[in-house]
């Protein structure tokens, strides 16, 4: 089975502009921040990369995968995951606050190594002809077939 999938060619550049370091031996790249920069992250994600960035949440269910193979995938430093951390306001008994991490965080996942491991999942079943998919095309969406080639 093919494991390895295509780093897209922006990543380089977004992580050179922010400074980002990856987690070791994977490729999350991680920041934090108060809720009100959220906004900006965002943003600076969707200057490189437009739209073509789709929440960790969906990745599975866009890729037709489990979710175990989703976080196996993520552990290998196979896929690209990038996550913003929310920070709070925690103040103590005596007073003193601090800066504590939230619960909430945000991860998204470059479209294009999505599509790339579908691309390696399909060629591993060998199930290349555009006919065998006809059947899990939704009747709505046309020509799903091309944007993924």
């Amino acid at each position: 089975m093919t494991t390895d999938c295509s780093i897209d060619k922006r990543v380089e550049s977004y992580v050179k502009r922010h400074g980002l370091k990856a987690v070791k031996g994977r490729r999350i790249y991680e920041e934090q921040g108060m809720m009100g920069t959220l906004r900006y992250w965002i943003d600076g994600l969707q200057d490189v990369f437009g739209n073509d960035l789709i929440p960790y949440q969906w990745v599975a269910d866009f890729v037709m995968v489990s979710r175990v193979a989703l976080m196996k995938r993520v552990n290998k430093g196979q896929l690209t995951v990038f996550s913003f951390q929310i920070l709070e306001t925690e103040e103590s008994l005596f007073g003193r606050t601090k800066l504590k991490p939230s619960r909430n965080d945000y991860k998204y996942v470059p479209k294009e190594e999505c599509n790339a491991w579908i691309l390696n999942s399909i060629s591993d079943r060998h199930l290349i002809d555009q006919g065998d998919f006809d059947e899990l095309r939704p009747k709505h969406v046309s020509g799903w077939w091309d944007e993924i080639q």
